[in-house]
C-alpha cells in the first residue's frame, strides 16, 4: 500500500470505514498510516456497559493523546437501573457471583466515573447520555458532577437522568433532546425551573412535549421537532385549539424558525393556514398524524379552499412531509387519492415547494414503512415560455420501522429510524398501491 498520499486524502479516505475492526486492522499496518486511522478508531466511542467504561477511562485519563481523539461519546446504559443502595437480596454473600452479574449500576460511583470521563476529554463535542436514574439521591448526585464539567459540548442528547446541571454548564450548546418525564420528575417547576441565562446558543430542539417551543423564546432557535414518544399512547397533543400557543414562544426566537416538525392531534384543513400565518418563512415543515387520519387527507384538492390558502402563506417552503401510519396490512388499499392532482394544485399555491414525502407506517406484526417522495424538476421547453413544472416520484419499503430519533433516511427530515430497505421483489403489491394512490 502507497503510504505517501497526504495526511488529508488518508483522512478522507478513512472517514468511510465504519468497521472499528478495520480501523484497527489498519492501525496495524504502518506508522503512517496508524496516525491517521487511530484518530477516527477513536473519534466516536459507543458503550452499552459499564465495565468496559472503567477501562475506557482508565486508557484515555494515562494517554491525553488519545483522549483528544474523542469528538463523539454515547453511552447507552438503560439496562442498568441506578439504585443509591444494591438491593437487599444483592448483599447475600452466597449471591455474589449475582451481584457481579446483574444489571444493577452501584450508583454513585459509576456516575463519578462517566463525570471523571468527560472530564479528560478536552474535545468532546456530542455527548448522548441513555441511563435510568431511579432515585432522588441519584438524580442529585448527576446534577452536581455534571454541573462541574467545563463548557466544551455542542451537542446533548438525554434521557433518564436529570437535565438542568448539564445545561447550566454548557453554555456552548446548540443542539439539545431531552424528555419530558425526566424533566417533570427530578426538576422542580419543570421547564420553567430553567435559567433565562442558560443555553444562549440553542438552535435545535427535540423533545416530546409542545411545552419545550418554550425555550424559543429569547433563544437562537432555528429548528423545533416535537414528536410522541409512541404513537399509540397520549402523551401531550397539539390540537387545532392548542397549535397557537405552541406556535406563539417559536414567534418570538431572535431567529427565523426553518425547520418544524410537528405531532398534531387530529388536523383539520386550517393547520397549514395556522402555522404559515406565525412562521410564514418556514424552510421544511414536518407533520406527524395520529393512527385514523390518513396523511393523504390533507393533501389539497379543489375542495379544500383552506389548504390552497394555507400554502400560499408560505414564502420560502421547500420541503413538506406528512407521516401517518395504518393498522392494516401493507397490500390493503391506503385510499383512492389523486396525489398528482393534489401536486399541481401546491405548484402555483407554493411555487418554492420542492419535495412532498409522504411516509405510512403499517402498524402490526411487521411495522413496515413505505415512503413515495415526489420532486419537483424544471423540464425546458421549445419555446420561451416559462418552463413545464413536473413533479417525479420514487418509493421504498423499510422493514421493522422505529421512530425514536433524528432520521437516518436521506429522504427524510424528521424523527424516523428505518430498518433495512427492501427491495421491489420483496414488496410484490406495489402496483395495487400506486393504483390507489392515482400515481399509475
Amino acid at each position: 500500500m502507497d503510504t505517501r498520499l497526504p495526511y488529508e486524502l488518508w483522512d478522507k479516505i478513512f472517514s468511510f470505514v465504519d468497521d472499528k475492526g478495520d480501523l484497527i486492522e489498519l492501525c496495524r499496518t504502518s506508522s503512517a498510516i496508524r496516525s491517521v486511522a487511530i484518530r477516527h478508531l477513536y473519534r466516536a466511542i459507543h458503550l452499552r456497559h459499564l465495565p468496559p467504561l472503567l477501562k475506557l477511562h482508565r486508557s484515555l485519563s494515562r494517554c491525553p493523546t488519545l483522549a483528544q481523539f474523542v469528538l463523539i461519546l454515547e453511552l447507552d446504559l438503560a439496562e442498568y437501573p441506578f439504585y443509591h443502595r444494591l438491593p437487599a437480596i444483592l448483599h447475600d454473600r452466597h449471591r455474589m457471583k449475582v451481584r457481579r452479574t446483574a444489571n444493577f449500576g452501584y450508583a454513585p460511583a459509576w456516575l463519578r466515573l462517566v463525570a471523571r470521563l468527560l472530564s479528560v476529554l478536552p474535545n468532546l463535542k456530542t455527548f448522548t447520555f441513555d441511563c435510568n436514574v431511579k432515585s432522588r439521591e441519584m438524580a442529585k448526585c448527576v446534577s452536581t458532577e455534571f454541573e462541574r464539567l467545563p463548557m466544551r459540548l455542542h451537542r446533548l442528547s438525554v434521557r433518564g437522568a436529570p437535565l438542568f446541571g448539564m445545561v447550566r454548564s454548557q453554555l456552548l450548546l446548540e443542539d439539545l433532546t431531552f424528555n419530558t418525564k425526566d424533566v417533570l420528575v427530578w426538576e422542580p417547576g419543570g421547564l420553567r425551573g430553567l435559567p433565562k441565562t442558560a443555553l444562549p446558543r440553542l438552535r435545535r430542539l427535540i423533545c416530546d412535549t409542545p411545552d419545550g417551543a418554550s425555550l424559543a423564546e429569547g433563544r437562537p432557535l432555528q429548528e423545533f421537532m416535537y414528536r410522541q414518544r409512541d404513537r399509540e399512547v397520549d402523551w401531550a397533543e397539539v390540537t387545532m385549539e392548542s397549535l397557537r400557543d405552541v406556535l406563539a414562544p417559536l414567534q418570538r426566537s431572535t431567529r427565523t424558525l426553518r425547520v418544524l416538525d410537528l405531532s398534531v392531534s387530529s388536523p383539520g384543513a386550517g393547520v397549514f393556514g395556522c402555522i404559515s400565518a406565525a412562521l410564514p418563512d418556514l424552510l421544511a415543515l414536518s407533520l406527524d398524524i395520529p393512527s385514523g387520519i390518513g396523511s393523504l387527507e390533507l393533501l389539497p384538492s379543489w375542495e379544500n379552499v383552506d389548504i390552497i390558502r394555507g400554502f400560499q402563506g408560505f414564502r420560502r417552503l421547500e420541503r413538506l412531509e406528512l407521516h401517518s401510519c395504518s393498522f392494516r396490512d401493507p397490500d390493503d388499499s391506503i385510499g383512492t387519492v389523486h396525489i398528482s392532482t393534489a401536486l399541481q394544485f401546491l405548484t402555483p399555491a407554493c411555487p418554492s415547494l420542492r419535495r412532498v414525502t409522504i411516509e405510512i407506517v403499517f402498524l402490526g406484526s411487521s411495522n413496515d414503512l413505505v415512503i413515495y417522495s415526489f420532486t419537483k424538476h424544471n423540464h425546458a421547453t421549445r419555446s420561451d415560455d416559462r418552463p413545464n413544472m413536473k413533479w417525479e416520484y420514487t418509493r421504498q419499503l423499510h422493514a421493522e420501522a422505529r421512530r425514536v430519533g433524528p432520521s437516518t433516511i436521506p429522504e427524510l427530515f424528521g424523527i424516523t429510524k428505518a430498518g433495512k430497505l427492501a427491495s421491489d421483489d420483496d414488496y410484490p403489491m406495489w402496483d395495487e398501491l400506486d393504483a390507489d394512490c392515482r400515481l399509475m
